[in-house]
């Protein structure tokens, strides 16, 4: 989107990327997914943004991520596509291995069947299955809880399913930059600031009680 570029530019932004509030809350939607010939599993859906990994500081353990200039990788953002033309995706380690890959780089342009949920079908229905290219593998991460195990999962850009912004800022400047950002912001025509939550306050909501303990005991 042009605010999401416009962000991007200002001086103390380091990376942005968009993703579905349940990639970031940890309610990912489940789906049924196969190699052909092999047997249906449930497996994780993570609608993200092109850069999302490399703004956690991920890379590809085999393959690639999400690039703008592959057509595939994005032809859920070009429009009257997408209802049955299944865009490439990316799978993490433990997702691999719940496909029936004896190694993760094995997945890697190897063809998936999978149930996508899109912003205009009704959740009643479950919608039909459609083929999608594997390419690339990441590595398994959370963005909560360590105590939960790691889901396997497979991700895919769609913008019509990715509302929230993630911001990498370079730490000099923050101030600064939530000011010029809510300047952008309320150019788009929002009266209120725009709602922040800094990932590590996050992570330590997280582990309060752990952090609670540590100081009674000290």
């Amino acid at each position: 989107t042009a605010l999401k570029h416009e962000i991007a530019a200002l001086p103390g932004v380091k990376r942005v990327a968009c993703a579905s509030g349940n990639v970031v809350s940890g309610g990912m939607s489940k789906t049924f997914a196969n190699q052909p010939g092999h047997t249906r599993v449930a497996i994780n859906t993570g609608p993200v943004d092109v850069g999302f990994f490399e703004l956690h500081g991920l890379r590809p353990l085999a393959g690639r991520f999400f690039d703008p200039a592959k057509g595939q990788d994005m032809v859920l953002q070009r429009s009257g596509e997408g209802a049955a033309n299944q865009p490439n995706i990316v799978l993490n380690v433990s997702g691999a291995y719940r496909l029936g890959f004896r190694r993760p780089q094995d997945a890697v342009g190897k063809t998936i069947s999978w149930a996508r949920w899109n912003a205009g079908a009704s959740n009643a229905v479950f919608p039909p299955a459609a083929r999608s290219k594997v390419i690339g593998i990441v590595p398994d991460f959370t963005l909560f809880s360590i105590r939960a195990s790691i889901e396997p999962a497979l991700y895919y850009v769609d913008p019509q399913r990715t509302a929230l912004m993630l911001l990498k800022l370079d730490g000099r400047t923050v101030p600064e930059t939530l000011q010029a950002i809510d300047r952008l912001w309320k150019r788009t025509g929002h009266d209120k600031p725009a709602s922040y939550v800094f990932e590590n306050q996050a992570v330590q909501d997280l582990y309060q009680d752990v952090i609670t303990q540590e100081i009674a005991l000290s």
